[in-house]
């Protein structure tokens, strides 16, 4: 979530003429280059972890997908490789409207680790199993916009509104355990494989609200110690 923080400060404390041209060109840079360099690097000094790739020994899980999937359980020895392989299609920031719009493909990312896991599809089918995990989302894209206001008396930057759009063309997977495994598990596998990028497709109006709710309550904290006056006192 410090990542659309990022690309604030960076849009604070740009040295210079603050033309929209070289606003966007360092919002580009800042995701090209220094946070490509975070993810892969990391920096203790600011609390920013190294994401290429992300390890997480153990990771308790709960997720709730609105009405599709409700998931309890535990993944161990999670990884993900491939996070700052990202392509940028578009980032740019209007200062006329204050919205900031993104649009990334992650063309090869790999999920890997152990899960134990119960839920419900559907709110109907059970799903259950566990075992090793391997899944590979294939030009995973990411678009959309955040709406940055100033609010309260003191000018604070928050992001008011937010639309987050998913899309998969394709996935591969390979879930041992699932259903209890053996042919049932096979099955599984293929059949979830076309499943979940037509369900991304069908439900992409409650992901995009799922993705609003998740990411504006953990963005916020980091931009409320920004103000206007920040901006105004630091233009050339």
């Amino acid at each position: 979530m410090k990542i659309f923080a990022f690309i604030i400060l960076v849009f604070v404390f740009l040295p210079g003429n603050k033309s929209q041209s070289n606003i966007n060109d360092a919002i580009h840079h800042a995701f090209d280059v220094i946070l490509r360099d975070l993810m892969r690097n990391g920096n203790p000094e600011t609390g920013f972890p190294v994401l290429a790739p992300t390890i997480i020994p153990t990771l308790d899980v709960s997720w709730s997908i609105g009405h599709l999937v409700d998931l309890d359980g535990q993944l161990r020895n999670f990884r993900i490789d491939g996070l700052d392989g990202f392509r940028i299609n578009d980032v740019r920031l209007s200062l006329l409207t204050m919205r900031f719009v993104f649009d990334f493909i992650w063309p090869n990312v790999r999920f890997t680790g152990w899960y134990n896991l119960n839920g419900r599809f559907g709110g109907l089918v059970p799903i259950f199993g566990q075992g090793n995990f391997v899944l590979e989302p294939r030009n995973f894209r990411a678009s959309g916009f955040a709406q940055i206001r100033f609010l309260g008396s003191n000018n604070n930057l928050n992001v008011t509104d937010m639309d987050v759009r998913l899309n998969l063309p394709s996935l591969q997977m390979n879930v041992q355990g699932i259903l209890g495994g053996g042919d049932l598990g096979a099955v599984i596998n293929k059949v979830a494989q076309d499943l979940v990028p037509s369900l991304i497709r069908t439900f992409e109006n409650e992901l995009s609200d799922l993705m609003s709710n998740l990411l504006i309550p953990r963005i916020n904290p980091f931009l409320n110690n920004l103000t206007l006056d920040d901006i105004i006192n630091r233009a050339p």
